[in-house]
């Protein structure tokens, strides 16, 4: 519950007391204005409708504002109301401005008196804050609807797939602290009143609404992820909090005389779930082929549920991307769900006095009367809704709570409810999951090449294999994360060429004779990421004529020898006399034969042949595309992105060979 001060518990506790508030609403130049007090001090806010739901990842508010007044309108369309436009000299001069936007900010005020007391300014609080969502003008009032400030994180979506966590588990806080600064929300900082000492291992975040991702890893635990009233900061934060099922007080006493009606009040049996099965991957244990991830169960169970009601089962199978991969965690995973789902939960609605203080999970007791209740009873909230009625100043709070009811003893509060059941997988009915990721890649090989390296490693064995990702440093024993994959795809084997630059946070182009770094980790479909491979090391090469003849010599292909920037050379004999010149940044394929294959990169090569007179006869440049022989254009690419496509044609150069030119800009002399 939000904090009172002893001047306002006096003043709720007295039941004579006056409500004032002070709506807000930003304008076009990102000022604040007033609107329970706007043009000759009048109100013109109608009514404040507030929803908050335990099961809803954002709390609504809806608002009804006063169109028209005489000639005036505050209609975001009426471009000639003077509420509408600026610096009014004339209509026709002046600056269209509306009132009410979406996307804009809103700011409710709340203070307490005595009833002919007027406010001093330290007695105001903030109420709600948030941003518009929708405004309907088309009847007076208007209607605005609106949301809290998770109205960001619910439009916010995560663009790209990144890894989280590490393998000595990382703070599941800190991860969502990352999700939000990763995805332009750094502004928001994450607030923890208590650690959540749950730790997060090894996964790809998939793409989806930041407030969903959020939301996974609390729901994980049985923690909650939402924005609140925080009473340290006396503002709205995204807060990830335990609900408080065993409080050891109550939250606030309502005597008979503060609560109105009793406007429903069910039981049901169907929603009791006494004896509780985790299934789960354990990452610390293998199976009985030696794959990491052992499937593990946890069941906890209620004796005194189970001997008034029967044994009531539900089995929570956590999927493959589950953060919960220890003993610990479902362990906790599976007490959250038993204390909320044990004993039957009477749902009540509860018509009370306007009790601005209310948040979710507050423990409340409603005393006795005699009318709807006998006995005291103590209600979980797990919605509620305020209604402000500014013309009849009518304003009154509905309380939607679910406890045990008490004949004689005091109930507890739960924690969560449809989510428990959005999870729940009954056996022979639930898609069988994967619980482990794919294995450590072996025989991880390192080997220099032009100005780069070469690795290798074998094939994986598993069948949902979907691909590799390899990481590259210039430091030795590196962390492997998401900012260091140089290379991604279902390959084993990889020329590299640039490496991230420790220093610099940055991805680089690599440089002949420095030594460079190199792991790989296989992933999954289901998006589980592997045991990261053992460290490897090679040194960047470089390659000259004699060196590329001697490997030319002792392979039957020499393939993929880059030559990055734009400033290598090769010369390439066949007999006596000059061939072939290879200039710039190429990519070369030499057989035994004598068969060399080129294709250009975006930094534009050359590749000139001679004839036996050591005149030019073909040259081919990268640099515009252009195919000449004898000087003269013979034909033209097109290019995509810097890579050729689209042609075919063939011809002879001074020595009788057939140069064939086909998609991709790739020479094949025969």
């Amino acid at each position: 519950m939000r904090h009172l001060s002893e001047r306002e518990v006096d003043l709720l506790q007295s039941n004579s007391f006056r409500y004032h508030f002070r709506v807000k609403f930003e304008d076009a130049d990102g000022n604040m204005v007033e609107y329970t007090d706007f043009e000759d001090d009048r109100n013109w806010i109608k009514r404040i409708e507030v929803s908050n739901d335990i099961d809803n990842a954002s709390k609504e508010i809806n608002f009804e504002i006063r169109r028209n007044s005489y000639k005036n309108s505050l209609a975001p369309l009426m471009k000639e109301s003077p509420f509408n436009i600026e610096d009014l000299e004339t209509i026709e001069e002046a600056e269209f401005k509306p009132k009410f936007l979406m996307g804009r900010k809103f700011e409710i005020d709340i203070a307490i008196t005595e009833v002919n007391q007027t406010p001093s300014e330290e007695w105001w609080r903030l109420f709600e804050r948030g941003y518009i969502d929708r405004v309907s003008f088309d009847t007076n009032p208007m209607i605005i609807s609106a949301r809290c400030p998770s109205a960001l994180l619910l439009r916010e979506y995560i663009r790209e797939e990144r890894e989280y966590g590490d393998e000595e588990g990382y703070p599941a806080e800190s991860i969502m602290q990352e999700i939000l600064d990763d995805n332009g929300l750094s502004d928001i900082n994450l607030v923890v009143p208590e650690p959540s000492q749950f730790a997060v291992y090894p996964y790809l975040q998939k793409k989806e609404l930041v407030m969903d991702a959020l939301r996974e890893i609390a729901h994980q635990i049985g923690w909650e992820v939402k924005y609140r009233y925080y009473n340290d900061t006396e503002d709205m934060e995204l807060m990830f909090y335990e609900p408080d099922r065993n409080p050891e007080e109550v939250s606030w006493i309502f005597s008979p005389g503060e609560y109105h009606d009793v406007l429903r009040m069910e039981m049901d049996i169907a929603e009791i779930r006494n004896f509780i099965r985790v299934v789960y991957s354990d990452r610390d244990k293998v199976d009985e082929d030696g794959n990491p991830g052992k499937r593990e169960t946890i069941e906890v169970y209620d004796s005194d549920s189970i001997e008034d009601y029967g044994e009531i089962f539900m089995e929570l199978t956590e999927a493959s991307t589950s953060k919960i991969e220890t003993e610990s965690s479902a362990l906790r995973f599976a007490e959250s769900a038993l204390h909320d789902l044990k004993d039957p939960k009477a749902d009540f609605e509860i018509d009370t006095m306007f009790f601005f203080p209310t948040q979710l999970h507050d423990s409340y007791e409603f005393t006795g009367n005699g009318i709807h209740f006998d006995h005291t009873q103590n209600f979980g909230v797990v919605s509620y809704r305020h209604e402000l009625d500014f013309e009849t100043h009518q304003y009154r709070t509905i309380l939607y709570t679910r406890g045990k009811p008490n004949m004689s003893e005091t109930g507890n509060p739960v924690g969560l409810h449809l989510e428990w059941f959005k999870r729940e997988a009954r056996p022979g009915i639930g898609k069988a999951n994967k619980f482990f990721p794919p294995s450590q890649p072996v025989n991880v090989v390192a080997n220099s090449s032009f100005r780069g390296v070469v690795i290798n490693y074998s094939l994986n064995p598993e069948d949902d294999l979907d691909g590799y990702k390899v990481y590259c440093s210039d430091e030795q024993n590196f962390e492997a994360d998401s900012d260091k994959v140089v290379a991604q795809g279902r390959s084993t084997q990889w020329s590299i060429t640039t490496y991230y630059d420790e220093s610099d946070e940055e991805i680089k182009a690599m440089s002949s004779g420095e030594t460079y770094y190199l792991k790989v980790r296989a992933y999954d479909t289901s998006k589980n990421l592997g045991e990261v491979s053992d460290e490897v090391s090679a040194e960047a090469g470089s390659m000259d004529e004699e060196t590329f003849r001697e490997l030319k010599a002792e392979n039957d292909s020499i393939k993929m020898q880059t030559f990055p920037g734009g400033d290598g050379q090769l010369t390439i004999e066949h007999g006596d006399r000059k061939t072939v010149i290879v200039e710039g940044h190429v990519e070369v394929v030499a057989d035994t034969t004598g068969a060399i294959l080129w294709s250009s990169s975006s930094t534009g090569g050359r590749l000139n042949f001679y004839d036996e007179n050591g005149d030019l006869t073909i040259e081919v440049m990268g640099t515009d595309g252009s195919i000449k022989k004898e000087g003269e254009e013979v034909a033209t690419e097109t290019y995509v992105d810097n890579k050729v496509i689209g042609v075919s044609t063939s011809f002879e150069n001074g020595e009788g060979q057939t140069v064939t030119v086909d998609n991709g800009l790739i020479i094949d002399v025969q």
